[in-house]
């Protein structure tokens, strides 16, 4: 409820309003708090519908690599997440959401039908063609990092020497490959 009071100011004929107390348990609050909690349930049912919808589409993985090839560039660019979508894209997978960071792959790529592979240690892990891996944000990495394995060698943005990126690599990270 809005509550204005006045008072007439006889010199000039005019009405001022000198005091103004909005209630903020009114129906108009009410009816946001409503709205709010809606378009929350709205989103969730989106993101559900489409996780669903991805996780059944075809995915090949030979067009996908191709399409990581042909636009890597010569050094790293900062954009390995985009670069990596656009490959999973390309592949026949959609990602109409599309996480700014690499880090947040690691809670994406189950959602589009990525299983996550069971490897104890990276260093000792034989890759296969297409496998994704994603390391999480560190202080010196606050975004992650996120690459493909191509088949000969792991490519982001760029044609990496090896799977790290990181010289100590002391952040979350996990492997994810495809489901068929």
């Amino acid at each position: 409820m809005l509550i204005i009071k006045s008072r007439p100011e006889f010199t000039s004929g005019r009405l001022y309003i000198y005091l103004v107390e909005v209630n903020f348990q009114s129906r108009f609050m009410r009816l946001f708090k409503r709205l709010i909690l809606f378009s929350f349930f709205a989103i969730l049912a989106i993101l559900i519908s489409f996780a669903v919808y991805a996780r059944n589409c075809s995915y090949n993985v030979d067009v996908a690599v191709k399409h990581l090839r042909k636009n890597a560039q010569p050094k790293p660019v900062r954009l390995c997440a985009g670069y990596v979508r656009q490959a999973i894209t390309a592949g026949g997978v959609p990602t109409f959401i599309r996480p700014p960071m690499a880090s947040w792959y690691l809670w994406y790529l189950p959602m589009i039908g990525f299983g996550q592979v069971d490897v104890d240690n990276l260093s000792t892990y034989t890759p296969q063609k297409g496998d994704l891996v994603v390391f999480g944000s560190t202080s010196r990495h606050p975004y992650g990092h996120i690459a493909m394995y191509d088949g000969n060698q792991w490519i982001s943005d760029f044609k990496q020497r090896s799977i790290f990126v990181y010289k100590n690599n002391d952040s979350s990270w996990g492997v994810f490959r495809r489901n068929p």
